[in-house]
């Protein structure tokens, strides 16, 4: 359970996502709005959406690799301060683009279809190339076990401790025992 002093006057404890919020800002990953506001009935800006992203990988100490060329966005001029850095290397990497007419549009609202995208290519960017397997526990069987999950067949992996999940957040509903 996590324990906080709100930082943001506009989350109220019932919202499912207060404690990610607080995860996020206690992290440095989110500083919230003027005002010690969040914001959270807020639709994003392309700009906020690259510096949550850019903020998660620094302050995790992850990398994310120069997949594409540098292009300086023709309404550069319009892109925040505090967002540049953030918008260039999410466009380094692949994450995000401009838009139609090749602008970034820094201050426009991020659609929901932009959202998945950049949520499925900066999931993609972040992939170990190749997956460490943990070490197998004495209590795992020898033969896996396959579990029926809604027609999918999930099989069984080693088991891990709790470090493994030392640097997890864990977001939404999720089937988990």
């Amino acid at each position: 359970l996590m324990q906080w002093k709100s930082s943001f006057s506009d989350l109220g404890l019932q919202q499912y996502y207060t404690p990610y919020v607080h995860w996020a800002y206690s992290k440095g990953i989110t500083s919230g709005i003027e005002d010690k506001t969040f914001g959270p009935e807020n639709s994003i800006t392309r700009e906020q959406i690259c510096t949550l992203f850019y903020n998660y990988v620094e302050k995790s100490g992850l990398t994310l690799q120069r997949t594409v060329p540098r292009e300086t966005f023709p309404d550069d001029a319009q892109i925040s301060s505090w967002a540049k850095d953030a918008v260039y290397a999410m466009q380094e990497a692949g994450i995000i683009g401009g838009r139609d007419n090749g602008n970034m549009d820094p201050k426009a609202n991020a659609t929901r279809c932009e959202v998945a995208v950049m949520f499925q290519r900066f999931a993609k960017a972040l992939e170990p190339e190749e997956t460490p397997t943990p070490s197998p526990s004495p209590s795992v069987p020898s033969e896996p076990i396959d579990y029926d999950l809604f027609g999918n067949v999930v099989e069984e992996s080693a088991a891990v401790n709790d470090a493994w999940f030392a640097d997890a957040c864990f977001i939404g509903h999720s089937i988990i025992e």
